[in-house]
């Protein structure tokens, strides 16, 4: 009987505590967070050191208005006679646009499968009867919590916040010299939005008059540092839970917080001054430069302390969804469409919870060089540059990738265009970003498509760059078609081959000519580029000598070269075709000064310059990087002793390296396209008989900057030593020189 009495009163004393902790926890609305490390009061009060009294830091308050005016509807969610639920965010998933940006990735896409030893022309839409019809705003939010705005979506649970605190130990600099541990209780405080469609940009803390409470500058590097931290186990703090006595280590608990797009950690949230923000907020995430702006705002929180700890609540409620276009308010579905593109329009839409988001912008103009049906899969195929559409994209390879690319040592001389290739269903558009990174459709209004299977096709061996006015083209069609050219000669050698003889009418610039093709009835224009040089240049030249008798010599120079197309008329690829070249210097002592001791001058220095190069790989001079080898012949005079005499060498030409260039850059005057060249020689052939050699060599290296296609600046420096004994005078002569020219020079 007392046993049954003692288990009664255990129940109901049971009964009562779980009804108390169930009030108790019902006051604290809810406030246990998931992935928090709890412990009592006293284990707190004996072991840490509260970084949750804020008070020691003075932290200036932002007070002004932001550019984002949030809607008066959502000033007013919270009313003294409706009730609030206040609920701790926990991120679930990574917000994400639907249908995202992909890349594929597709080596040398512009070969066909079908045919890999050519490259298939481009069918010019413009040319072709395709034009571009006004872009246009697509969205939808007929659902309140995603909105859709052409193939994006984003929903209104992406763009939240959330705080937690962490107890434990936890690594730090002290002076920024000494990495010590520590034990407190560290705040986590993290920001969730689609990063694909602000990838950087401002957080605001704005409060429900539209004032900015607090103001933060997120970089793509600082989010980039944030996600090494909370997603690498390297990078991840270590705590210890003093609940055990063994102190078992185990990795900070960030559940949650590693699926945030941004945040701050232990001291650096303190950052963010929650203790002094009274009212409730809402944290808004902007970008905005010159073309346009974007913005995203969250729904409705507020910071209280609770329990010796912080919380940052949620205020969930219904409203009614609004979209508005330059502030008026329209259908919760529709398009907007831009009659004139160089204006901007606003765009806005509130969400169901509150979330807001809002574009300024204006259309891009997209580049588009190919738009073709392809018959077997019912689709269209587009090619373009530059700006990629949205959706599923494949880059096309044209740049040879440098083995120096992760020095920074990139060319900074050539076709720089980033081409993609993108498939859309037959009557479908393409959407793109416009100025301020909102996405715009772009559709299109033709009565016929070219087809794939008719498209040209020139040898992969075509020369990509010439110094000729014409180049003879060989290619193949796939089906029987007509081939002319009214720019210049073009047939069909057979009823699939044809030679073309392309029109590079201007030199120093990429060419484009246009071949026919006759589909029937139907004319079609099909177009390539091939870039066009300058063969020769000349170029006058001031150098500084430094001879080993201290004395600076004065020269005036003169310098030249010629590369060939082909030798002859001979198109062997290893042997003639882009792989020659001659050139020749000849300076000649000015004045002099300075000297050795004797105070004698050598004024009588005459030097010419006879050379022969030969590129190891196929190119332009000025363009195409290459390496080569050079035969040389020179003659010399010092005062009057005389001396001929033959070597060889190697040299290496290439775009100056995208490094230096930055830094040359920094002046205004050479912010132009600049190429370089170094040279090494070593003569050991003496011209005649009556002239014995020592060591004679030249180290020139060589650089010039193209303020015009043909105007050029340039300079240099180098070291020549001359070694020779003139038998018939039975006189040994020696001069070291280290030299810098400086002159100008046209190509032609």
């Amino acid at each position: 009987m007392l046993r049954s009495t003692i288990k009664e009163i255990c129940f109901y004393l049971g009964l009562l505590g779980f009804i108390y902790v169930l009030i108790y926890g019902m006051n604290l609305k809810a406030l246990e967070v998931k992935d928090s490390v709890h412990q009592s009061d006293s284990l707190e009060q004996k072991n840490l050191k509260f970084w949750d009294e804020p008070e020691k830091v003075d932290e200036p308050e932002v007070k002004q208005e932001s550019k984002t005016k949030i809607p008066e509807e959502l000033s007013s969610l919270i009313e003294k006679d409706e009730p609030v639920v206040f609920l701790p965010e926990l991120f679930m998933e990574k917000p994400k646009i639907l249908q995202e940006q992909k890349v594929e990735s597709q080596k040398k896409i512009l070969m066909d499968k079908d045919n890999p030893l050519y490259i298939p022309l481009f069918f010019d839409p413009e040319k072709n009867g395709i034009n571009y019809a006004h872009q246009e705003i697509e969205y939808d939010l007929t659902d309140p919590l995603i909105l859709r705005i052409g193939p994006l979506s984003v929903t209104a649970a992406g763009i939240s916040l959330r705080m937690s605190r962490e107890n434990g130990e936890f690594f730090d600099f002290e002076f920024a010299l000494d990495l010590k541990k520590k034990f407190a209780n560290m705040y986590m405080l993290s920001f969730q939005w689609p990063l694909d469609l602000i990838p950087e940009g401002n957080i605001e803390f704005l409060n429900d008059h539209g004032t900015v409470l607090w103001r933060h500058n997120v970089t793509e590097n600082k989010i980039s540092q944030w996600h090494a931290f909370v997603n690498s186990k390297q990078k991840t703090a270590m705590v210890s839970n003093p609940r055990k006595n063994n102190h078992h280590k185990h990795r900070l608990n960030i559940t949650g917080h590693n699926l945030s797009s941004f945040g701050f950690f232990g001291k650096d949230i303190f950052y963010i001054p929650f203790w002094k923000i009274k009212e409730p907020f809402r944290f808004c995430i902007s970008k905005e430069s010159i073309e346009g702006r974007i913005a995203l705002c969250s729904k409705r929180y507020h910071f209280i302390r609770k329990g010796g700890r912080f919380w940052a609540l949620t205020e969930n409620k219904i409203v009614q969804p609004k979209v508005t276009v330059n502030d008026r308010t329209v259908t919760r579905k529709g398009s907007a469409l831009f009659v004139d593109e160089n204006k901007s329009i606003k765009f806005s839409a509130m969400m169901g919870n509150g979330s807001y988001f809002e574009f300024v912008s204006r259309p891009k103009k997209i580049n588009i060089v190919d738009m073709v049906l392809n018959e077997k899969s019912n689709e269209i195929e587009i090619i373009g540059y530059d700006l990629p559409p949205l959706g599923p994209i494949s880059p096309i390879e044209r740049i040879a990738s440098d083995p120096l690319d992760f020095l920074n040592f990139a060319p900074t001389i050539g076709d720089f265009r980033q081409f993609w290739k993108a498939i859309i269903p037959v009557g479908g558009n393409l959407f793109l970003r416009g100025n301020g990174g909102a996405p715009f459709k772009q559709p299109f209004v033709y009565a016929k498509l070219p087809r794939k299977t008719i498209r040209p096709r020139i040898l992969l061996k075509s020369p990509k760059a010439t110094y000729s006015r014409t180049v003879r083209l060989k290619g193949e069609i796939t089906e029987a078609v007509t081939i002319s050219s009214s720019q210049q000669v073009a047939h069909n050698i057979s009823p699939r081959t044809f030679t073309w003889d392309f029109l590079a009418q201007k030199p120093g610039a990429m060419n484009s000519a246009r071949l026919e093709v006759f589909d029937g009835k139907q004319k079609l224009y099909a177009f390539h580029e091939i870039y066009r040089g300058f063969p020769r240049d000349l170029s006058l030249r001031t150098t500084g000598v430094l001879t080993n008798n201290l004395e600076v010599v004065v020269l005036g120079e003169i310098s030249g070269q010629w590369w060939f197309e082909k030798i002859l008329g001979w198109n062997n690829e290893w042997l003639s075709l882009q792989r020659w070249g001659v050139s020749g210097k000849y300076f000649k002592a000015i004045a002099g000064f300075g000297g050795g001791a004797n105070g004698q001058s050598i004024i009588n220095l005459d030097v010419n310059t006879y050379d022969l190069k030969y590129r190891l790989s196929p190119g332009i001079w000025g363009r195409d990087p290459t390496l080569g080898i050079m035969a040389n012949y020179q003659t010399v005079t010092i005062e009057k002793y005389q001396a001929s005499m033959g070597g060889a060498g190697v040299f290496w030409a290439r775009s100056l390296p995208k490094f230096f260039d930055q830094i040359f850059n920094i002046v205004p005057f050479m912010r132009y396209p600049k190429w370089v060249d170094v040279e090494s020689i070593f003569y050991f052939m003496p011209g005649s008989s009556h002239t014995r050699l020592g060591i004679n060599s030249a180290i020139n290296f060589h650089g010039k900057v193209m303020w015009t296609p043909q105007f050029f600046g340039e300079g240099g420096f180098g070291f020549k030593l001359f070694q020779f004994d003139d038998l018939t005078k039975n006189k040994s002569v020696g001069l070291a020189v280290a030299y810098g020219t400086i002159g100008v020079g046209y190509n032609f």
